[in-house]
C-alpha cells in the first residue's frame, strides 16, 4: 500500500501526494507558483523521481519570476546588498596588499612602496562604500544623507590617490626598463617617500579646492544609487576637465607606458642567448604576456569606468543599469585592482 506523503512546496503550501496521482502510469499535478500542469511518467511513485523533476521546474519558475521582479525593484532594495558583498572584499584585499608590502622584504623598494600607497587609496575608497554607501542604501539613514558630501569627499581622495599611484607605478616600471641609470636617482628610497607625500598632498589639496573651497559638492542619492554634482557652471567645468579629461589622460598614459614596458622586456629576453636557461626564458615570456594582458585589462576597465560614468550614464534611463555602470563599477574595479 502506497504511503501518503506530505509535500512542502517552495511557496510554503503543503499538499498530500495522493492529490497528485491520476493513475498507475502518470503523476499529474499543478505547480502552485505558475499553475503549470505536469505529467511525469513513473510507475514507482515511492522513488520520488518526479518530485525531483517538479522541484527543479518550480525552482526555474521562481528564478524567472525573481528576475522579472528584479527589473522593477528600486535600486536601494538590492544595490546595497550587492555592494555589501563587493566593498568588504575590496577593503580587506587592499589592506592585505598594504600589509604584505611592508612585511615582505621583496617589496622593500620603490615599487613596493608605491603599490602600498595605491592599495591604501583603493582601500579608502572601498571603506567609504562599506561604511557609508552600503548603510545609506540599505537602512536609509537620514543623517548620512545630510552629510553626504563629506563622505563623498573622502571617497574622492581615495580615488585620486589610487589613480595617481597607479600612474606612478607604471612610470616606475617604464623608467626601470628604458633609463635604468636615471631610475636609481628618480625612484630612490628617499625620493619615493617624498613622491608619496606629494601624492597625498596633491590628492587632499585638489579635492579640498574643488569640492570644498569652490563648493562643487558631490552628493550620493541612495534612492537611485548615483552620485551627483551641484548643477553650477563651476561644477560642470570641474566634472568634465578636472575629473574626466584628467583621469582619461592618465589612463591613456598608463596603458601606453605598460605596453612599452612589456615590449622592452620581450626584446631584452630575445637578445639573451638560447643556450642560457631556455626554460627560464620561456617562463619570463609567459609572465610578460600575462602581465600585458593584465595591464590591458586594467586600462580598459578604467577607461570603461570613466566613459560609463561621464558619457554613457546621462543617456541611460533605467536606474538599475545606470547604478551597475557607475556606482557598482567604481567599487568593483578598485576591488579587482587590489
Amino acid at each position: 500500500m502506497r504511503s501518503d506523503i506530505l509535500i512542502s512546496f517552495i511557496d510554503g503550501t503543503r499538499q498530500s501526494s495522493e492529490a497528485f496521482h491520476q493513475n498507475e502510469q502518470y503523476g499529474k499535478f499543478m505547480t502552485p507558483m505558475t499553475g503549470r500542469t505536469l505529467r511525469i511518467k513513473n510507475t514507482n511513485y515511492r522513488s520520488g523521481a518526479y518530485y525531483v523533476q517538479y522541484f527543479v521546474r518550480e525552482l526555474y519558475d521562481i528564478l524567472i519570476i525573481k528576475l522579472l521582479l528584479f527589473s522593477k525593484m528600486a535600486v536601494n532594495a538590492w544595490g546595497g546588498y550587492i555592494l555589501l558583498v563587493v566593498s568588504p572584499i575590496g577593503t580587506i584585499s587592499n589592506f592585505a596588499v598594504i600589509i604584505l608590502c611592508y612585511r615582505l622584504q621583496f617589496f622593500k623598494n620603490s615599487f613596493g612602496y608605491l603599490t602600498a600607497n595605491q592599495a591604501l587609496g583603493a582601500a579608502l575608497l572601498n571603506s567609504g562604500y562599506l561604511f557609508y554607501i552600503v548603510p545609506t542604501m540599505i537602512f536609509n539613514i537620514e543623517i548620512f544623507e545630510t552629510c553626504s558630501h563629506h563622505f563623498c569627499y573622502a571617497i574622492l581622495i581615495g580615488y585620486e590617490l589610487s589613480t595617481q599611484s597607479h600612474f606612478l607605478i607604471s612610470l616606475n616600471r617604464f623608467l626601470a626598463c628604458y633609463t635604468p641609470m636615471a631610475y636609481d636617482t628618480i625612484f630612490s628610497t628617499f625620493a619615493t617617500k617624498i613622491i608619496i607625500i606629494l601624492t597625498w598632498t596633491y590628492a587632499i589639496g585638489v579635492c579640498t579646492l574643488f569640492y570644498i573651497i569652490l563648493d562643487c559638492r558631490i552628493f550620493f542619492n541612495p534612492r537611485d544609487g548615483f552620485f551627483y554634482y551641484l548643477e553650477t557652471p563651476t561644477c560642470d567645468f570641474i566634472s568634465w576637465y578636472a575629473d574626466f579629461c584628467k583621469f582619461a589622460l592618465l589612463v591613456v598614459l598608463i596603458i601606453v607606458m605598460d605596453i612599452c614596458t612589456v615590449l622592452k622586456i620581450r626584446s631584452l629576453n630575445k637578445k639573451i642567448g638560447q643556450a642560457v636557461l631556455n626554460r627560464e626564458a620561456i617562463k619570463k615570456r609567459k609572465r610578460d604576456m600575462n602581465y600585458l594582458k593584465q595591464t590591458v585589462f586594467q586600462g580598459m576597465a578604467f577607461a570603461f569606468d570613466l566613459a560609463a560614468f561621464f558619457i554613457i550614464s546621462p543617456f541611460v534611463e533605467d536606474q538599475n543599469v545606470r547604478f551597475l555602470m557607475t556606482t557598482f563599477t567604481w567599487s568593483f574595479i578598485h576591488t579587482i585592482d587590489g
